[in-house]
């Protein structure tokens, strides 16, 4: 589809016409202010998720499931990654701090640690990500990964490689670490 293609303009002006019909499907407003926030469209990303939220909870609240919702995490997050642009540091853990699915708490953490390195704080956000509990085996790679994620867009290479290197030699059946690290 559109998004596929990347074509984000050609695909918010769809969206917008999907909203124009129906302001209260909710999914729709989580899309565009994704797209937007792509776009490093800030506020009408913001004005976009933040109407999702709203549109969300007050469906949540006529609903009687008790089904975590990804959706909203997602919103929370993005909204998390705004405010972090804007260096509105306390603004981004106030919407990280909503998020109640333990599910998601790793890319919220991940997200934290970011805004903590984004700080300066590069040691605290490390240690952030693993403190986070390892429910099984595949949460110590993530954990991994998320850290090692985190070096990289910080531009900080050489920990990031160390990190892998260490990794790697815990784990030399894992081919694609070493694939990483070579990378």
């Amino acid at each position: 589809g559109l998004l596929d293609a990347q074509r984000y303009s050609e695909a918010a002006t769809q969206l917008q016409t999907v909203i124009k019909d129906k302001p209260g499907f909710a999914p729709a407003w989580l899309v565009l202010g994704s797209l937007q926030l792509q776009d490093n469209q800030l506020a009408l990303a913001q004005t976009s998720l933040e109407r999702y939220v709203v549109l969300n909870l007050a469906a949540n609240l006529q609903s009687e499931e008790d089904e975590p919702n990804r959706g909203l995490a997602q919103a929370y997050l993005s909204l998390a990654q705004i405010a972090e642009k804007r260096k509105d540091f306390a603004g981004a853990e106030a919407w990280i701090n909503k998020i109640e699915n333990s599910g998601d708490m790793m890319q919220a953490q991940t997200r934290r640690a970011s805004i903590l390195a984004s700080r300066g704080q590069l040691a605290e956000g490390r240690q952030l990500i693993r403190s986070l509990p390892e429910r099984n085996p595949g949460d110590a790679r993530l954990k991994l990964l998320s850290e090692i994620g985190l070096l990289r867009d910080l531009k900080q290479y050489q920990m990031a490689y160390d990190l892998l290197a260490q990794a790697a030699a815990a784990s030399p059946q894992e081919t694609d670490l070493l694939y990483d690290q070579a990378m």
